[in-house]
């Protein structure tokens, strides 16, 4: 018995879309009025691609052997990241990210405080902390492979399936406003970090 890491990924992937990209759903729903059923549509099938993105991402290296302390650390840096970008309106692209790896402890110690600490308590501790108590069913290879093939199908379709029915909001807001794509969590610095270290251009 247990969950499999697939389904620990989706949980994760679901917590980051609702609980870590406050700052990504202000500058969507921003011009719209957020009652409206179509504000409604397009938060619902753009948090759908959001999922799937997220989920795709985690299930090509996870397995249940670094699934705890993986989910742990994600939880943890996305909690921290969702606050900074939220409090200091910053975008988490190749240049802040490069930043915040130059930045040295005296100056690192003068960000945190009481809030920082809570928000990451709440949104990052408390779900890992959940999360790590729950068990992992070990699967058999050639069984675990099929399972894990099939996911990424279905990961990929949400990905298709909510970008193809926000289309007409994504597709012109993220033309006009290129850098709302490094409002993602974790995406941005995932991605963004990755440049840093292949020493990418900015």
């Amino acid at each position: 018995s247990g969950f499999r890491t697939e389904s620990l990924a989706l949980i994760v992937s679901l917590l980051f879309t609702l609980l870590s990209n406050g700052a990504f759903w202000s500058a969507l729903t921003a011009q719209r009025e957020s009652l409206s059923p179509d504000t409604w549509r397009i938060a619902f099938f753009t948090g759908l691609a959001l999922t799937g993105l997220h989920w795709f991402l985690l299930l090509l290296p996870v397995n249940r052997w670094i699934a705890r302390p993986l989910f742990a650390a994600l939880l943890l840096a996305t909690a921290a990241a969702a606050y900074f970008m939220s409090t200091y309106g910053i975008y988490l692209d190749k240049s802040m990210i490069r930043s915040l790896v130059e930045t040295d402890v005296r100056e690192a110690s003068e960000l945190l405080d009481g809030k920082l600490l809570l928000a990451v308590a709440v949104y990052g501790a408390l779900p890992a902390w959940l999360l790590w108590r729950l068990p992992i069913r070990p699967v058999a290879l050639r069984q675990s492979a099929a399972f894990r093939t099939a996911c990424i199908a279905i990961a990929l379709s949400m990905i298709a399936v909510g970008v193809w029915a926000a289309a007409d909001v994504l597709v012109p807001g993220l033309r006009e406003h290129k850098a709302t794509r490094y409002l993602v969590t974790p995406s941005n610095y995932l991605v963004s970090l990755a440049g840093v270290l292949a020493g990418t251009p900015i």
